[in-house]
């Protein structure tokens, strides 16, 4: 990102740059939702590779191939190439069907050139295979088998409204940890079948540009330590044996950051489930990074209007004055929200 235009919760203007506001754009870059609406943004882009075409590659494995599967990817991502991308993809009724594994292989580059990150796959046999071309911008619906496609509608994501997430990140995927998971996972949702759905997506991208900036760049803190991004899910009709389900998510997110190589949650913040993960899991843990947010919060933010999703700066660290002055302004604005039906 060069550029930002961003509206503040006082209804100022700002922009940020390198050259503007250098403190915020440090902070929005990392940890924006917590400053304000923006407005518009300039990136600076790049030519893409091999005209922007990505050969894909989805498999289906049964669950006995769990260590193999890892193993392998372990392998391919030490370190991971900068024209790949896996992604792991846990299926209720694969193509067997029953409980399988959807490994999905996104190459940046000509299909024949893909061969050393398809072929270790091909040699453990597979259930399922399908292979394909697609531009960059039918990524998300050409991966996964298109999977997205059926979630990522009202319709799908309806099918079991309530949704709880857990996440973690790894230095690589420790193979007895995944065998533990892989069979909780397929016991509970054959447990809650059509009442609930557990749902998991691991993702191992390459990160050579990401880590050729300083790890001071920007608030994003996790430049050395994000090399696999594990989110877990559990989506349900009713609150029903919630608590047991939440404590299930819960115990696997303890067993990855165990096993993680990193000794402690750290964690995309997108992925953060929002009340046990503490602020450090997602914006750092060098106090440096906390007190320079929260500092920039008080300017820039001090009421917390955008405090709505995993803030650093809890209410109850507001002063006095500013809790009430927004606690009257929620009041009025759920009541003009209620008397538009919106």
């Amino acid at each position: 990102m060069v550029s930002i235009r961003l509206l503040l919760a006082n209804g100022t203007v700002v922009e940020a740059s390198k050259d503007n506001n250098q403190d915020l754009f440090w902070a929005l870059r990392g940890a924006g939702h917590n400053f304000g609406i923006a407005l518009e943004a300039t990136y600076q882009v790049y030519p893409q590779g091999n005209d922007g075409k990505h050969f894909i590659v989805d498999f289906e494995f049964e669950l006995d191939k769990v260590e193999a599967i890892f193993k392998v990817v372990n392998n391919i991502s030490s370190p991971m190439p900068r024209e790949v991308a896996i992604f792991v993809i846990g299926r209720r009724r694969g193509a067997n069907g029953g409980p399988t594994i959807n490994i999905n292989v996104v190459y940046s580059g000509p299909e024949d050139d893909a061969a050393p990150f398809i072929e270790p796959f091909d040699a453990i046999s597979p259930i399922w295979k399908d292979a394909k071309t697609a531009a960059w911008d039918a990524l998300p619906w050409s991966t996964y088998n298109g999977l997205n496609n059926i979630l990522c509608t009202p319709e799908g994501w309806a099918r079991f409204p309530i949704k709880n997430f857990y996440a973690a990140n790894v230095k690589k995927y420790d193979i007895p940890t995944m065998r533990s998971y892989f069979d909780g996972w397929r016991d509970l949702n054959q447990r809650y079948e059509g009442k609930a759905m557990f749902s998991v997506m691991f993702e191992s991208f390459p990160q050579q540009g990401v880590r050729e900036k300083m790890d001071n760049a920007t608030a994003y803190p996790w430049r050395h330590g994000s090399d696999h991004f594990l989110m877990i899910e559990a989506a349900y009709k009713n609150p029903v044996d919630e608590d047991l389900v939440d404590e299930w998510l819960s115990e696997q997110q303890d067993a990855f950051i165990e096993t993680s190589g990193y000794g402690r949650l750290q964690q995309y913040i997108n992925y953060g489930h929002g009340s046990k993960d503490p602020p450090e899991a997602l914006y750092g843990y060098e106090p440096w990074r906390l007190e320079r947010l929260r500092r920039l919060k008080k300017e820039f933010d001090p009421e917390g209007w955008f405090n709505g999703y995993q803030p650093f700066v809890e209410a109850a660290e507001l002063d006095g004055e500013q809790k009430g002055f927004r606690a009257a302004k929620m009041e009025k604005l759920q009541i003009w929200m209620g008397n538009s039906q919106i």
